[in-house]
């Protein structure tokens, strides 16, 4: 009974894990793109406009699907990979969310 506990848990923990950490990074990247938008645009207009975050987030999670599938990008996140799995804490995080 305990080991299928485990096992349960085990399973849930692989399913989770890289939603939540995919999650989590578009919602920092949200933050952070929405964040740049705002400052940008008090350099035009006192005025904000709803709707630019999201739809900047978006381009750039296309704009990095583009880079991804090209050579240049696909060398680049070859790069981006190894430094993370170089780093001692990152890797040990990084390692079991990829796959």
């Amino acid at each position: 009974m305990k080991r299928r506990i485990t096992n349960y848990l085990a399973a849930g923990i692989a399913v989770l894990l890289p939603a939540a950490a995919t999650l989590w990074v578009l919602y920092k990247l949200f933050v952070l793109v929405d964040g740049w938008a705002a400052w940008a645009l008090r350099l035009f207009t006192p005025r904000p406009l709803p709707g630019l975050g999201p739809l900047l987030t978006l381009l750039v999670v296309l704009l990095a699907g583009i880079l991804a599938t090209n050579l240049i990008g696909k060398r680049l996140l070859a790069y981006g990979e190894r430094l993370l799995l170089s780093l001692p804490l990152a890797s040990s995080i990084y390692r079991p969310a990829r796959r």
